[in-house]
């Protein structure tokens, strides 16, 4: 299952005990038509075993990455190279490591913590699926782009505005020397101009 379909740019690759599944689009659950699905050759839910597998997937234009734990124990590892991450979700990370190459992160949980085997159960039967509420993930941000930038700019741009004008009122009163307000309104255009080039 899938939230949002936009970001998968090819076909995930899927390696399920060194076998390769065929992935087909659509979750096939009636209450969330969003996802992927594939079959899982000879694989019993009944036997307690352990698994290896992997999926490959390219993902574009996202803000951000979310998984859902649906096993009874779970460890989850996320690498990249975004260097602002801002982890979200039900559980944070255990521990994790920020750096100029990126940032790593794993989580661990297990049954006692959420009953995800419930919910699971609640999605097939086509009741409602709550598995969003579990996810744990990262948030891609970015802490200083152009808006933040163009928001600092017109906050530094009233305060030296204000301080100049302040500094020509304060010049008029102690050296006692009119100003003539043209001259105030010419100082008035040529800082608002400047900053509104700026920001533009």
């Amino acid at each position: 299952m899938v939230s949002d379909m936009r970001g998968i740019v090819d076909e995930p690759s899927v390696q399920w005990q060194q076998q390769s599944l065929n992935i087909q689009p659509g979750s096939q659950l009636a209450s969330h038509s969003q996802g992927v699905h594939g079959a899982i050759p000879a694989f019993s839910a009944s036997l307690t075993q352990t698994v290896d597998f992997s999926v490959a997937m390219q993902i574009r234009g996202m803000e951000r990455l979310l998984l859902t734990p649906v096993g009874d124990y779970n460890r989850i590892s996320m690498q990249s190279d975004w260097q602002h991450p801002s982890f979200t979700g039900r559980y944070l990370p255990e521990n994790y490591t920020l750096s100029e190459n990126g940032f790593a992160a794993d989580w661990s949980t297990s049954p006692f913590s959420a009953d995800l085997q419930s919910v699971a159960k609640e999605c097939l039967n086509g009741n409602y699926c709550l598995f969003s509420d579990y996810a744990v993930g990262a948030d891609f941000i970015q802490p200083v782009d152009m808006y933040v930038q163009a928001e600092r700019s017109i906050k530094y741009g009233l305060l030296f505005i204000g301080v100049t004008f302040i500094v020509f009122f304060l010049f008029e009163v102690l050296k006692q020397l009119q100003i003539h307000p043209v001259q105030y309104g010419m100082v008035g255009m040529a800082l608002a101009l400047f900053y509104m080039l700026l920001i533009s």
